[in-house]
């Protein structure tokens, strides 16, 4: 599964690359070191660790404000575990997709990111994203509304603990449908 898994980063890398430099190369993030465990660790022992939550990083310094803003967690496989009915009819006491959600939640906060991305694909499936509502909002307020999505799921998830307000699409779409520039706009006009 590790090489399996390892391939899928590296294939996101470098289309999130492609879309962020706008198709002139491959190589603007690549995958963090030790998928942002030394990170993790060495912020439990106060240290900071630029540059390396997460699972992925930016290689290439085009690729900074993106990285500042968002922490990206990857996953692949977990095909018959990890759906959103899961959310709805399993017997776990927190679905799969739950669980990974707060893991990018909490590299995000370690990290200290705005938001969190999770990007997911199933076995012999389309590779899909996560987001909160923080993030959407940003969405609609920086990218607009003129190109239509296609498919978008919202899902509100509520328990004694935790509230989660999750948004998912296609990978896919949302490259197509957000232009990289708002996260510069974004990085300039909060400076």
């Amino acid at each position: 599964m590790a090489q399996k898994g390892s391939g899928f980063e590296r294939a996101i890398c470098k289309q999130l690359s492609l879309w962020y430099s706008n198709k002139e190369t491959n190589s603007v993030f690549w995958r963090t070191s030790t998928s942002g465990a030394r990170a993790t660790v060495r912020a439990k022992k106060g240290l900071a660790t630029p540059n390396s939550y997460g699972d992925i990083s930016a290689i290439d310094p085009i690729g900074v404000p993106l990285i500042d803003l968002v922490s990206i967690e990857l996953k692949r496989g977990y095909s018959g575990q990890l759906t959103i009915q899961d959310l709805l009819d399993s017997n776990q006491k927190k679905p799969l997709l739950l669980k990974f959600w707060e893991q990018a939640e909490r590299d995000r906060l370690v990290g200290k990111r705005k938001w969190s991305w999770l990007i997911f694909q199933r076995d012999r499936r389309k590779a899909c994203l996560v987001f909160n509502k923080s993030f959407w909002k940003f969405l609609t307020n920086y990218a607009g509304k003129s190109k239509a999505v296609r498919l978008l799921v919202k899902i509100d998830c509520v328990n004694k603990k935790t509230r989660y307000s999750l948004y998912m699409m296609r990978l896919s779409e949302f490259l197509d449908w957000v232009d990289p520039e708002i996260f510069n706009a974004y990085t300039k006009e909060n400076a």
